[in-house]
This record gives C-alpha cells, structure tokens and sequence, in this order.
C-alpha cells in the first residue's frame, strides 16, 4: 500500500495529475501508473545531465521496488 501511495504522490508532485480517483475507480490499475511513472522519470532523470543511465536505474529500481531489467523492459518496450 505504501508503494500505491508513492507512485500517486510522484504523479502528482512531479507530473501535476491526481490519479487517486481513478485507482479508486479502478479506471486506471496502479501497475499502469507505475509504467507510466517510471518511464517518465527514467527520461527526465537522464536528460537532465545529472546521472548517468546506470544511476537512473538504480535510483527507480530503490525507490520503485522493481528489479533493473524490468525496468529495462520498461524504457525499451515500444507497446
């Protein structure tokens, strides 16, 4: 539960959607939101110059509970 309520709170701090209503809805499933959340990051993380792809990754894989080739799978699939 506390994972569901940190993908919403990043949602919303850094994308400006609330998503709660529709999680609570069940319109949209967390799971979604989490692919969604982490390929948005992993780009803006990089593409600000800060961190290196490696540092990207370990960085969502921590605070995301997610292993790093999931996250590859993420970013690299294109459906």
């Amino acid at each position: 539960m506390f994972e569901h309520r940190r993908i919403i709170r990043d949602i919303l701090e850094h994308y400006g959607f609330d998503i709660s209503y529709y999680i609570a809805m069940e319109i949209l499933h967390i799971d979604d939101a989490k692919i969604w959340l982490v390929k948005k990051e992993y780009h803006r993380l990089y593409n600000s110059g800060e961190y290196s792809y490696k540092q990207v990754k370990v960085f969502l894989s921590t605070r995301y509970s997610i292993s790093i080739s999931s996250i590859e799978k993420m970013i690299y699939d294109n459906h």
